[in-house]
């Protein structure tokens, strides 16, 4: 569903902290997405690594050359999910198991996180599965 994937996508952006003059503005990098040493698409182009402020073993940010490339990569990485795990929750999706979107760990609070999406696509964080938006 192009319109759920749509609201999913500006939740996550808005969440992320999307606003002129932030990381992710500067970055083309709507969510957030941290950068990948296993390679990107061609269809990406060249993708580098924001490293500011980066903790020791962890990966920094992607940073994209433009902003619709980054959001096109938002929108692939959800599906990319989704499509791994179609039967999970957005609770499921936001929370600390292995390729959930937001951990604990990145000091985030998932359960909130999901609500915060839920609400903005009308779905309810529990029980709507994210292989609905295939």
């Amino acid at each position: 569903n192009k319109q759920l994937l749509q609201s999913m996508c500006l939740a996550i952006k808005t969440h992320e902290g999307w606003f002129e003059g932030s990381r992710s503005w500067r970055n083309n990098n709507p969510g957030n997405a941290r950068f990948s040493r296993v390679g990107y698409l061609a269809k990406y182009g060249t993708v580098r690594e924001d490293r500011f402020n980066v903790k020791a073993g962890q990966q920094g940010f992607a940073i994209f050359k433009d902003y619709s490339t980054g959001y096109m990569y938002l929108q692939n990485l959800v599906l990319e999910k989704c499509r791994k795990h179609p039967d999970w929750s957005l609770r499921q999706f936001f929370g600390d198991l292995k390729d959930g979107w937001a951990p604990a760990s990145d000091g985030n609070d998932s359960k909130r996180y999901a609500k915060v999406v839920a609400d903005a696509m009308r779905v309810d964080p529990v029980t709507w599965r994210i292989g609905n938006l295939l």
